[in-house]
């Protein structure tokens, strides 16, 4: 997890409970509908 976070493959989230949640980066792959992915690139 540390060399994929360092990498900037996943991103660190907000802290959940006691662990922090983590997402994959949208550059490297996209899970979802491509509006989806379209609405996401138009907002950052």
């Amino acid at each position: 997890m540390k060399v994929l976070e360092q990498k900037g493959i996943i991103l660190r989230g907000p802290k959940v409970g006691r662990s922090y949640a983590f997402m994959l980066n949208p550059e490297f792959g996209w899970k979802g509908d491509v509006a989806n992915l379209n609405e996401y690139t138009e907002k950052t």
